[in-house]
């Protein structure tokens, strides 16, 4: 029996693999027919419990219930095995009814499994990778588009890629296109793969770019800086460069916006008064001997105070150095940027301020709170299931309802919150770490909303109005000031016919939201 039931359960795997793509379903004239679902059936190995449904006055046995645990059976249970009459006299019936464990075997079942839908993935064979979405290539390269379909009984069947008005097709798994180069803003592309399952993957978008890199004496090209944004190149990280479809200046970022190859490179040794004053007040440092242990009528240290948490300061502003490089190469924003956020913001302090609602390296409010959980919906989808079910989770941040909201801000501040009374140094090194990935992607929920701000205020993409270093200007602009701030200015300088650089739209900010711009100064130079 067993050796049937196992060519039975194979003959129904062949049949769904082979078989689903070619399902017909009725439609409409002129509609186009709808594609198979994306299932298939797979061979799941469980214990079969089989059990005796027995009157407790007769002993009849009613009928024989099997399920999948040791545990007594269910009405579903009965159903399922016995039948919709017989689970109706079992509920209405006066006798008492038992369950007896008869026994228990190895057993397969079907299980229905949905798979991805078809996809197309980038490639530049013969180019080294520089940093990410980055390549350095000896001479123009060929542009390799692979498609992938994982349904076992399909295959792509054509690749389309549209640059403008411009179509290619290839009638196979793979494609390639000569790139030529280009201006600095680079050249889009669009591209899909239709797949024998009879439907297509989805349409993906390519911004490319390819400038000389190295030249010999003679002037001759001798290398190529090809750089792409697309989701579609694997292992690659661009980050809000992607969201823009906005390339980093071909000339070099500035220092603010770099992210160097090694933590060495961040470190910075500043006089950080206020982080003197925490490092004393917490007894991070002795400054017992100097007038009033160091700390001024104001809270600020002393000249004695600073004297003594000097090489404190210098190493403090530096441990999270390494924490900092990781963040960025796991989201794309610059190194130098979060570190210039946390300088500006708590000079590496990641407690809270006693007498605002801010909390951690960066500082994070409600409102702050909020713009992360709803601009990086990765993010929200990863931190959500730690304080709410997942079916709550699975609702969406802005379907939820706003005291579940509010615990998820609650819950998200608390987590960069690393002061800790009962903690070695008075704060816990762990939680800092895992807060200074939060701000990381508070930052790329910040450069998302700025991106939507000019897609909808100025009814252009950002690479259309604006630049890359300006766009993190009014990212940073929306983190501080708030994204009322933000749309005000950027309709303003809309209005007025003016490119979104960052001294345009200052000029047209409220002078509520006037303080913004020391503040992105700060962080800028």
């Amino acid at each position: 029996m067993a050796a049937r039931l196992k060519a039975t359960l194979l003959m129904v795997l062949i049949c769904l693999a082979l078989a689903a793509p070619r399902v017909v379903y009725a439609h409409l004239p002129g509609e186009e027919p709808k594609p198979p679902e994306r299932v298939v059936g797979v061979p799941v190995a469980y214990t079969r419990h089989e059990w005796w449904l027995v009157g407790a006055k007769t002993g009849a046995i009613l009928c024989r219930v099997y399920n999948d645990r040791p545990t007594y059976p269910t009405g579903s249970d009965i159903r399922a095995s016995c039948g919709e009459q017989v689970y109706a006299y079992w509920r209405s019936a006066e006798e008492p009814f038992l369950f007896q464990h008869l026994r228990e075997e190895p057993a397969e079942r079907i299980e229905v499994v949905q798979i991805d839908k078809a996809s197309v993935w980038l490639s530049l064979p013969g180019c080294k990778s520089t940093s990410p979405a980055s390549f350095s290539c000896p001479v123009l390269p060929m542009l390799t588009f692979t498609g992938e379909e994982p349904y076992p009984a399909a295959k792509i069947s054509a690749i389309h890629i549209f640059q403008g008005d411009s179509e290619t097709i290839c009638k196979r798994e793979t494609c390639r296109i000569a790139l030529t180069q280009t201006g600095e803003q680079g050249v889009l592309f669009e591209f899909w793969a239709d797949s024998t399952f009879r439907d297509t993957s989805d349409v993906y978008r390519l911004l490319w770019r390819a400038l000389p890199e190295g030249r010999d004496a003679s002037g001759r090209v001798t290398s190529w800086k090809v750089d792409l944004l697309s989701t579609q190149l694997r292992d690659s990280v661009p980050g809000c460069a992607l969201s823009w479809e906005t390339f980093p200046p071909a000339a070099g970022l500035p220092n603010w916006l770099q992210t160097p190859d090694s933590p060495e490179k961040l470190a910075s040794s500043v006089t950080y008064t206020y982080l003197a004053s925490r490092l004393i007040a917490s007894k991070m440092v002795d400054a017992s001997t100097c007038p009033a242990f160091g700390l001024a009528p104001t809270g600020m240290p002393n000249i004695c105070g600073l004297e003594k948490s000097r090489t404190a300061v210098a190493a403090w502003q530096n441990r999270f150095d390494r924490s900092i490089l990781d963040a960025a190469r796991k989201t794309g924003v610059p190194a130098q940027l979060i570190k210039n956020v946390f300088a500006r913001e708590s000079q590496f302090w990641p407690g809270r301020y006693s007498d605002w609602n801010e909390a951690g390296l960066g500082q994070l409010t409600d409102y702050g709170a909020d713009t992360t959980l709803r601009w990086n919906p990765l993010f929200y989808a990863e931190f959500c299931p730690w304080e709410l079910s997942r079916e709550d989770c699975a609702l969406g941040y802005d379907n939820l309802k706003e005291t579940d909201r509010a615990t998820l801000r609650r819950a998200l501040m608390r987590s960069v919150n690393a002061i800790c009374d009962d903690c070695e140094e008075g704060f816990d090194p762990v939680h800092a770490e895992y807060s200074i990935q939060v701000f990381a992607q508070a930052l790329l929920a910040n450069c998302n909303q700025a991106d939507a701000v000019v897609k909808e205020i100025a009814g252009k993409r950002p690479n259309q109005v604006s630049s890359y270093t300006d766009m993190w200007r009014l990212t940073l602009l929306g983190y501080n000031g708030g994204v009322g701030c933000l749309i005000r200015a950027v309709g303003k300088a809309s209005e007025a016919g003016e490119s979104l650089t960052f001294e345009n739209v200052a000029k047209h900010l409220d002078q509520t939201c006037g303080q913004s711009i020391q503040y992105v100064k700060d962080i800028s130079q």
